[in-house]
């Protein structure tokens, strides 16, 4: 049995909650989120695709790739340990 279309679209909704989650570390390239979020490469294009047309990702050309980094986040430093 197929899924909805509601359900593909929460589908894709989660993926962008998740592409932001792993860019609160640092900017990755679209392949290194497939393999981290364990998505479809549709899936994972499509919430991409969401998140550069809301203003919250920049993407970049990157040989066979893009990178993904999240805009208007200062970029985290390193936690010192004491």
């Amino acid at each position: 049995m197929s899924e909805s279309a509601a359900e593909f679209r929460e589908e894709v909704a989660e993926a962008a909650k998740r592409v932001l989650m792993a860019l609160s570390h640092g900017r990755r390239t679209a392949w290194e989120l497939k393999l981290e979020l364990k998505v479809s490469h549709t899936v994972l294009h499509l919430a991409l695709g969401a998140l550069l047309e809301r203003g919250k990702i920049s993407l970049q050309p990157d040989h066979l790739t893009y990178v993904v980094e999240p805009v208007g986040v200062a970029p985290q430093s390193p936690v010192a340990t004491a």
